[in-house]
């Protein structure tokens, strides 16, 4: 600490320039050297007590914020995992809120907000997910948490450093007695809990099913929260469909496991359908102790299908949803700047498909109905239809591909012949209704069509665009419900990708999505190729500490998504 001490204080009444000083940008340092022969120079690293930290600038503009980077050594944390993210995790949602008590508390509405430290960290929510703001690094055997520093100025041009070690000494006290009063029960609880997880996901792949709902699991949240909802009705199986799960610790559980297939959830208004359903989609994340969802999984690819009037359209081939003939349309090799609700919903199916994904979530009030359904008496009534109704390929997707489908559906009986398992909510209390259900149904004629894999996408390339520059202003808009990226020319609107539920994940999306734009290839890439390239290297130590030296016109947090998100808004670019 005297190290850095000495340093800082030199500092103080000069220019804010001078704060490089207190460390070395290895990544300008190396490419500056490296022709040259001369000898690299080492980091700055300072101690205070079992603590070490350094600085990293975030460029030459502001040269005020600055990363704090604080190792934190194993063998402090009483917790051993093989694992390290619930670790990160618990760790990070730990220390988060004292770091920002402390930067609330040094607000002066008064004066200059420039007169006083500031401290940004990353925030967590509900899910367990790897986040660039507290990783663990094997190469200093410990965790390694990111601070996001605005070093105190006077007139907002020379440095006050007296105050700046100030501020610095005191987020270290405070994350050193963080670490010294960590909730060792809670962290045992949420590595144990994690760990069931990992293990129940593993056990709907050996046993064919797609989903598993926890008897005692509370679905609703609290208004417009992620917190579960008080006094809500807890989930309960229907006794034919429930399963016991045994974890490897000796740990049960028992709960609804939802088979491969098609399922359909119905029920009258508001008695949860939907909650249901948006609790499968957030049963891709690993959930913490006490958020009502923490055994509520599905598959990893699982994805929500919506309508997405107006989305562009790269050229695809529609032919499994559309027939050729009608209006002069090629379906097979359709492209469009403002598709209709039925065509969007076609192209995410075919998209998702091409993406990976095993199950496909659709819910009837965010669908196109002309897309969804077409009973007997209109199949009578009109002859010339171009579109062929989810209804003829649902089945034909699950035998064929191996692609189970749920489906919400409150205002029509056409899906209940095709469903292998119909499910009924009532008051947020489920029902098995599938006999009932075919019962009511009857004899009716099923349009189950069989269809060739050369119709749906293969192959699909990416090539970066040549714009003659290598710099990209790159951002993220938000307004209300509109989720909006852009990189010059360039846009891509992920309001649907509702999977992606993050300031934090939009925010990676978007630096993933500048990554494809400048990323050097000798050929175009498959989308899943680059995707999964580019997932890889997110959470390298190196690359994070070089991303944190870029200018952006956001806090960029990295946050763990998945490639089949990467792709949906890469399908989703288009030229403004």
């Amino acid at each position: 600490m005297n190290k850095f001490k000495s340093i800082l204080i030199g500092l103080h009444g000069e220019n804010k320039a001078k704060l490089r000083w207190l460390y070395v940008d290895r990544h300008i340092y190396i490419e500056s050297v490296s022709s040259s022969g001369q000898p690299i120079e080492d980091e700055k690293v300072y101690t205070f007590h079992d603590l070490r930290f350094r600085f990293a600038g975030t460029g030459m503009r502001h040269p005020e914020r600055m990363n704090l980077l604080i190792n934190i050594p194993e063998e402090l944390i009483k917790i051993n995992s093989r694992d390290k993210l619930p670790c990160e995790d618990y760790l990070l949602r730990s220390l988060s809120p004292l770091i920002r008590q402390v930067s609330d508390g040094l607000k002066n509405d008064h004066k200059d907000s420039r007169e006083k430290a500031r401290f940004e960290i990353q925030r967590t929510n509900e899910c367990i997910l790897r986040r660039s703001g507290l990783l663990y690094s094997e190469e200093k055997t410990g965790y390694v948490l990111r601070i996001l520093v605005f070093m105190p100025l006077i007139n907002g041009v020379v440095v006050n450093a007296k105050s700046a070690f100030k501020s610095i000494r005191h987020i270290l006290e405070v994350i050193e007695h963080g670490i010294q009063t960590l909730d060792y029960e809670a962290f045992a609880e949420q590595v144990k809990t994690y760990a069931h997880q990992v293990e129940l996901k593993e056990w709907l792949v050996k046993n064919h099913a797609v989903a598993f709902v926890a008897d005692g699991s509370i679905l609703p949240r609290q208004g417009e929260t992620s917190k579960p909802m008080r006094d809500a009705v807890a989930f309960l199986s229907p006794k034919n469909l429930q399963k016991k799960v045994c974890f490897a610790d000796g740990y049960r559980i028992s709960g609804m496991a939802i088979p491969e297939g098609v399922t359909v959830i119905t029920g009258g208004g508001y008695s949860g359908k939907s909650t249901l359903l948006d609790a499968l989609e957030t049963g891709i994340y690993h959930h913490i102790p006490g958020d009502g969802r923490e055994y509520v999984v599905s598959l990893p690819s699982s994805t929500k299908i919506y309508a997405e009037d107006g989305r562009t359209v790269q050229e695809t081939d529609l032919s499994l949803f559309f027939q050729n003939g009608m209006m002069g349309n090629d379906f097979r090799r359709f492209e469009t700047t403002h598709a209709s609700g039925s065509v969007s919903q076609a192209v995410n199916i075919l998209e998702t498909i091409y993406a990976g994904s095993r199950l496909l979530l659709i819910d009837e009030d965010t669908s196109a109905t002309n897309f969804m359904i077409r009973d007997s008496v209109i199949r009578q009534l009109v002859k010339k239809e171009p579109i062929i109704p989810f209804t003829d390929r649902v089945c034909g997707i699950y035998k064929q591909m191996g692609i189970s489908t749920i489906l919400v559906i409150g205002g029509s009986g056409e899906y209940l012949q095709y469903a292998d398992l119909c499910l009924m909510m009532e008051d947020y209390k489920i029902h098995d209704v599938t006999a009932q259900a075919k019962e009511l149904a009857g004899n009716k004629e099923l349009h189950n069509l069989a269809f060739e894999a050369d119709c749906l996408i293969q192959n699909r390339k990416f090539c970066s665009p040549d714009t003659g520059s290598a710099f990209y202003v790159c951002q993220y808009v938000s307004v209300d419900r509109t989720r909006y990226i852009q990189i010059d020319k360039y846009s891509s609107d992920v309001t649907k990708l509702t999977a992606l539920h993050s300031e934090a994940q939009l925010h990676t999306l978007t630096y993933l999505l500048v990554q494809c734009f400048t990323l050097k290839t000798d050929e175009p890439m498959d989308y899943l190729h680059l995707a999964e390239k580019l997932m890889a290297e997110l959470f390298e130590e190196t690359l994070i500490d070089k991303i944190q030296t870029e200018n952006y016109q956001f806090t960029l947090w990295l946050e763990q998504i998945r490639p089949i998100d990467l792709i949906g808004a890469l399908f989703r670019l288009r030229i403004n």
